[in-house]
């Protein structure tokens, strides 16, 4: 489910859908529907917000280890 809603995000980010404040309201629509085309499982915006903010999260842990001396990718 992370893989398909992660999978339209970066469409429309791509598309210029991110505005500086958040997302544009047709991507919460669109993020909906694919996830309950392609899982079968209903979610709602809020439950968006709160896997990109978990995004967030990891995002933020990777870059830090990756910034450590040593530590990269093989």
């Amino acid at each position: 489910m992370d893989i398909e809603l992660l999978a339209v995000l970066v469409e429309h980010h791509n598309n210029g859908d991110h505005a500086q404040n958040g997302w544009k309201p047709h991507v919460y629509n669109a993020c909906i529907k694919h996830v309950k085309d392609t899982c079968d499982v209903d979610i709602t915006k809020e439950n968006i917000t709160g896997r990109i903010k978990t995004f967030g999260k990891q995002y933020e842990i990777i870059t830090k280890m990756l910034a450590q001396s040593g530590f990269g990718w093989d």
